[in-house]
């Protein structure tokens, strides 16, 4: 998970060029990098599934 958190930030966010074109939408990745730092912070359990 710190691999992917650092890579959103390095590659994602620091890049206008993303959002310029509107293939990423700034906000929703946002969203994922902070809640992705939350649970990494408070050593929580992150589970994904697919329903």
């Amino acid at each position: 998970m710190n691999w992917f958190i650092e890579k959103i930030k390095s590659t994602i966010l620091n890049k206008e060029d993303n959002f310029k074109n509107k293939f990423w939408n700034i906000e929703s990745i946002k969203n994922l990098h902070s809640y992705l730092q939350f649970v990494r912070e408070n050593d929580l359990e992150l589970r994904i599934s697919k329903e």
